[in-house]
């Protein structure tokens, strides 16, 4: 029977058990009052990380992580160094955050104070009196820690938040401190501290950029989504509206939550296609070797649902091109095409099951996966980051946020 030790020493021979351990004392801090808890350099390595239920305590993560979760803390001061996905706070109340991430995501917070690296924009949601500012601070290692976690620190809109909340974009909820960085935080950066390898003046990687001095992600076409200008009048839209039911496509290069988002809210302008040839064959599966291509659609539906759990090959040419959603039902969609210009379009629908309050969008797409493991080939042909966020769109409008009309 294979064992497995954990950091401590403690030996499992259970590996769900032993990575529960391991989460729980390496990865997690929790249930505390006015402590001070430090991971430093090479102590996270690309973990995920949970923060829950503090009070009055500073936490000091100096490390790269690839998803952090801050939740129920109360007058705590925190700093995340570089997360590759989302850092999500939820419940939490009078806080100061220095966060450097792809992504923050705020829900029913108050009064925090924020010092941001945001590489897209940040979201709130039911939150109020949240003020931000550009991220003020770092370690020694910070860079690579960066580099790690494919951060740009030259990229930060922290400025660009997106409020669900706040239909009118009153912006009642947030402040922009642009002028008014909150006092510079280097951790560990001690007189006699043997990690202090850099003084303060190199510690600080992440640019300070000014508001609107970069155009947000959302308003960048799927064309060029990195590109330095806003789009032309009647650019091609990252997202496309079809049928009933809420259901939105977006193209396989789409670079953030926010930016699908507000796609979809222009796309209701866009002009419907004509009806391409219809229903597929079976739905794909990437990983089959090379069985003979189906045949192409022969009637008007433009898409072709697989019933769920039924994984039957794809062969030939046919490659993922779009990611979807719909609302109601909540489904996850994937379109094969044999060439980019065709018409014909295979679908894989996959409906999302039971939600539980804890669900995040990388523990819904474990149970995706776990059914449908043959569709998603993150190393190849579907953007692991992108599922994710369509994932997160499609939690926020479970939990309460209104889904855009098409």
């Amino acid at each position: 029977m294979p064992e497995f030790v954990a950091t401590d020493g403690t030996v499992f021979t259970s590996r769900k058990e032993y990575r529960k351990y391991e989460m729980l004392t390496q990865y997690t801090f929790k249930e505390r009052t006015g402590a001070t808890l430090e991971k430093r350099p090479g102590t996270i390595s690309g973990q995920p990380f949970d923060i829950a239920d503090l009070r009055d305590c500073e936490v000091v993560l100096a490390d790269w992580s690839d998803q952090v979760q801050i939740d129920d803390c109360h007058s705590c001061r925190i700093f995340v160094g570089a997360c590759g996905e989302s850092v999500f706070v939820r419940n939490c109340a009078d806080c100061t955050l220095y966060v450097a991430a792809k992504q923050l995501r705020l829900r029913e917070c108050e009064r925090c104070v924020i010092s941001l690296y945001s590489q897209t924009e940040p979201v709130i949601e039911m939150s109020s009196a949240i003020a931000f500012s550009a991220f003020a601070g770092g370690y020694a290692g910070q860079a690579d820690h960066m580099r790690a976690a494919h951060l740009d620190p030259g990229i930060n809109f922290w400025w660009g938040v997106f409020d669900f909340s706040d239909e009118a974009k009153t912006g009642a909820n947030f402040e922009i401190h642009a002028d008014q960085p909150l006092e510079p935080w280097f951790p560990f950066n001690i007189e006699g501290d043997d990690d202090a390898a850099a003084s303060t003046a190199t510690l600080q990687v992440v640019a300070q950029t000014a508001p609107g001095s970069a155009p947000l992600p959302s308003t960048l076409d799927d064309h060029a989504p990195h590109r330095a200008t806003p789009p032309e009048a009647g650019a091609k839209s990252q997202a496309t509206t079809a049928g009933t039911g809420g259901f939105q496509s977006f193209d396989i290069r789409a670079v953030s939550q926010t930016d699908a988002q507000r796609a979809v809210d222009a796309a209701t302008t866009a002009t419907t296609p004509p009806p391409p040839p219809g229903p597929p064959p079976d739905a794909p599966d990437a990983a089959a070797a090379t069985p003979t291509p189906p045949a192409p659609p022969t009637s008007e539906s433009t898409r072709a649902a697989v019933v769920p759990g039924d994984d039957p090959p794809v062969g030939g040419t046919w490659e993922p091109v779009r990611l979807g959603i719909r609302y109601t039902p909540m489904i996850l969609a994937i379109q094969y095409k044999e060439t980019p210009d065709a018409d014909a379009v295979m679908q894989k629908d996959i409906v999302l099951g039971e939600i539980g309050e804890d669900d995040t969008s990388e523990t819904v797409l474990a149970k995706i996966v776990a059914d449908h493991a043959a569709f998603f080939d993150f190393r190849r042909k579907i953007s692991k980051r992108q599922v994710l966020r369509l994932l997160g769109m499609l939690l926020d409008y479970h939990r309460g946020a209104a889904a855009p009309t098409s």
